[in-house]
């Protein structure tokens, strides 16, 4: 296992401790375009109510 500062990008520091396995790679994005659909919708809602307050 290696070890990786902290400021490595997730994707590829998954592939980087895995030994350059692509697999890691995909989850690890797969992962953050989960992540990134699930809090979608509140963002703009979230969104939707700044845009109403500053009228």
């Amino acid at each position: 296992m290696a070890m990786l500062p902290w400021s490595m990008p997730s994707p590829l520091g998954a592939a980087w401790s895995a030994n350059g396995s692509w697999k890691n790679l995909c989850m690890s994005l797969f992962a953050m375009f989960n992540a990134w659909m699930l809090y979608r919708p509140f963002f703009k809602v979230y969104e939707r109510q700044l845009a109403e307050t500053e009228r």
